[in-house]
Order: C-alpha cells, then sequence, then structure tokens
C-alpha cells in the first residue's frame, strides 16, 4: 500500500539490499540527515567522539571499527529504523529512503 511504513523490528538486515544506488550523490544527501540524527552522539566522523557521547554511560558505536564496517547495508538500516537498544530508532521520523541515504554516507565516513 502507498505511503505504508514497513515495521524492520522482526526482519534480518542481511536479507537487505538497498534499493537505491548508495553512491556519491545519495552519500551527500544522507550527511544532512546524518548531521541531524546521529551525529549528536556518533560525532561528525562516526567515531563518537560528541560532547553527548562523552556524558553517556554507555558509548555509542565507533561508526568506523571494524565489527560496525563489518555490517550489511541492511543491517545498518535496521539499526537506524529498529534499533532496540540505547540508540533510538528513527522509523517515525525518516522514510525509508533517509535511512538508506544515511547509509550511504555512513559508509563514506567508513572508507
Amino acid at each position: 500500500m502507498y505511503g505504508t511504513r514497513i515495521n524492520y523490528a522482526d526482519i534480518d538486515g542481511s536479507t537487505i539490499e538497498s534499493p537505491i544506488p548508495l553512491d556519491g550523490k545519495t552519500a551527500a544527501d544522507g550527511e544532512k540527515l546524518y548531521m541531524i540524527y546521529c551525529a549528536v552522539c556518533h560525532g561528525k566522523t562516526g567515531k563518537a567522539e560528541s560532547p553527548v557521547a562523552e556524558k553517556m554511560d554507555l558509548q555509542p558505536f565507533d561508526l568506523t571499527e571494524a565489527d560496525t564496517v563489518a555490517l550489511t547495508d541492511g543491517e545498518v538500516l535496521v539499526k537506524i529504523l529498529a534499533s532496540d537498544g540505547i540508540m533510538p530508532n528513527y522509523r517515525n521520523e525518516l522514510s525509508d529512503r533517509e535511512a538508506w541515504e544515511i547509509v550511504a554516507f555512513v559508509r563514506l565516513l567508513q572508507k
């Protein structure tokens, strides 16, 4: 149905592939969203270096660490839209496309 949002909470992210190219243009769009939703905890460079992260009992993931880099694109998407941990999920704030744009930017940070 048009406009229906998928609940990714019960979906194995490793089975999901991006329906859009995760290229430079997509990453540029994702950077804007990353700075709004993600940088506050994960920092501008993805290394979890931010004033908020410093005050947290449990540190946010360093998005450039090997374990995080090893996640599939779909697993990163699921973390963004259906996180069940300390990180809030952004299912109500982001469209699927916007979440994929953030995935593209995270991949750029990881290079």
